[in-house]
């Protein structure tokens, strides 16, 4: 199964980021987790049908209106499965 792990830039942290990645992992059926980094970006691992990831890349990259991503870095990777989606640190 691939993983997908994407770093966003921009104005992203104290905006809804994370839970608004988080709703929209559970409303797609997407599994893994996203964090707060300390250089101020957010970072996602997750991983889904080919799909759905898809979809999910669509509706994250932007995020919620609150936020400016002014750059998502993408890599796909292949690690064991994830069980569910979690909020981390």
């Amino acid at each position: 199964m691939k993983t997908y792990h994407l770093i966003f830039n921009g104005r992203v942290q104290k905006v809804g980021f994370r839970y608004f990645v988080q709703k929209t992992a559970w409303e797609i059926g997407i599994f893994g987790w996203v964090r707060n980094n300390y250089d101020g970006s957010v970072e996602t691992m997750f991983q889904g049908t080919p799909s759905n990831c898809r979809l999910f890349m669509e509706q994250i990259k932007t995020g919620p209106k609150t936020a400016l991503v002014t750059q998502c870095q993408e890599q796909i990777l292949d690690l064991l499965p994830f069980e569910n989606f979690t909020i981390k640190g």
